[in-house]
């Protein structure tokens, strides 16, 4: 069934989602969310011991960096990120010394998770900001107790769009009460990340095309004018008609397009052509009876989730509610055990996280390390074979942030240019292979 012949009342907009209903679950999850989409804010609370020992913060910083095997932040990053989650009541500050910090009991609960959520992403390939975004915005009621965060609603999207098969943007919005223009932003974000794809509703395959809506004239107005185009020819049937698929597809939801109309008439009176509609809804706008506007794919497609995205919603997603809750799943209390045990049992994911934040992260203190050594390595197993256009593809980043790396590289004497006479482009090898050691003589 197509979105212009789904009926009115088997829209799924009304079969929403159960939500994470009290003040407390809702806190507890977004908390944990506010901390696990930042891996040197996870980094953090995972260096902090968990005996409630005071640390002074460039202690924790610098335990952080020794264990991940590179420089993840700075001291005053990492005092940043302690004071902006202490209101979260994971850490707390010396009375004392506000040089000095300590993991409180919520802390210390809060590791497992942030462990688990980290490992089953980076399992499936997928940084935790393409799924809970970059940002911490609460939104908060009257009495301050938390509504949501940018981190909840990309949770609620995913859970609304795991029990469809595909949903209409504008019932996604209604669904999940989030406005258009918003949820817009954080599917481009999901789309990019590959957990969601959007088949674009209009015929410009997602290109910006002009949309009309009803004025508030318009909705007042009970007798439409009937158009007479250039040849002083009065279009008496269509008129009407036009005004009917208004109608309609503004009661559906669906955009008010000169195609959406067009094929509106014709489906129902089987006789319809796209020059004629199209005059009808200028003349329209003339009269103020409609408003032009433009929308794009992202506003009025229909979305569902990818595989990776079920996977993401079944694998992380859901088990993080459940948390939420109260209800903590096998796999989260097995990290719990394991940690008390041996509190170095997560070494690999350490750096792990350490590596994600460094690529990944908006964040401009995060540190150019892990990026060099990840171009540094794939020039040495591609010797000559790498330009700065190749390793940006490979990499999924900037050239000109590549090509700030190189430079760096080629500096410390690392790697070195070559030119290529034919085509003129700069290929890089390790200096190693340019200038291999001498053998020894027999």
């Amino acid at each position: 069934m197509t979105t212009m012949e789904r009926p009115i009342n088997e829209s799924p907009a009304n079969r929403k989602v159960e939500r994470v209903e009290t003040s407390e679950q809702r806190l507890r999850l977004s908390t944990l969310l506010k901390i696990a989409q930042n891996g040197a804010r996870t980094l953090t609370v995972l260096t902090m011991p968990s005996t409630k020992q005071w640390e002074t913060y460039v202690n924790i910083d610098k335990a952080m960096n020794e264990t991940a095997g590179m420089k993840v932040v700075t001291p005053w990053t990492t005092q940043g990120y302690l004071y902006s989650i202490e209101p979260l009541g994971l850490v707390a500050k010396s009375t004392l010394d506000d040089m000095e910090w300590s993991l409180t009991d919520f802390g210390i609960k809060i590791k497992p998770v942030l462990i688990f959520t980290w490992q089953r992403l980076l399992d499936l390939g997928v940084d935790p900001i393409s799924v809970f975004g970059n940002k911490s915005q609460s939104k908060v009621d009257s009495q301050g107790n938390i509504v949501r965060t940018t981190s909840t609603v990309r949770v609620q999207i995913l859970r609304t769009l795991s029990r469809e098969n595909q949903l209409r943007i504008v019932d996604l919005a209604r669904n999940t009460d989030t406005p258009e223009d918003t949820l817009s932003k954080h599917l481009q974000k999901l789309e990019a990340a590959g957990l969601v794809t959007l088949e674009s509703a209009d015929l410009g395959a997602g290109q910006s095309v002009v949309t009309y809506q009803i004025t508030e004239r318009g909705s007042n107005f009970s007798n439409w004018p009937i158009y007479t185009d250039n040849q002083r020819k009065s279009l008496s049937i269509y008129s009407p008609r036009t005004k009917e698929a208004i109608d309609v597809l503004a009661g559906l939801g669906i955009p008010i397009t000169t195609d959406s109309v067009t094929q509106f008439i014709k489906k129902k009176y089987n006789r319809a052509d796209r020059l004629t509609t199209e005059g009808i809804l200028s003349h329209f706008a003339r009269e103020g009876l409609l408003a032009r506007d433009k929308f794009y794919k992202y506003h009025y497609s229909d979305v569902s989730l990818t595989f990776l995205g079920r996977k993401v919603v079944e694998q992380v997603v859901e088990p993080l509610v459940k948390w939420s809750q109260n209800i903590e799943g096998q796999e989260i209390n097995d990290v719990g055990s394991e940690l008390k045990v041996n509190q170095k049992a997560y070494l690999d994911l350490f750096r792990q996280i350490a590596i994600s934040f460094c690529q990944n992260s908006p964040d401009k203190n995060a540190n150019k390390e892990a990026k060099i050594q990840e171009i540094k390595r794939l020039i040495v197993q591609n010797p000559g074979q790498l330009t700065v256009s190749i390793i940006s593809r490979l990499l999924n980043l900037y050239s000109s942030s590549i090509r700030g790396a190189v430079e760096q590289l080629i500096k410390s004497g690392e790697i070195t240019p070559i030119q290529s006479p034919k085509s003129h482009r700069t290929f890089f090898s390790p200096v190693s292979t340019l200038n291999p050691p001498e053998q020894p003589k027999a």
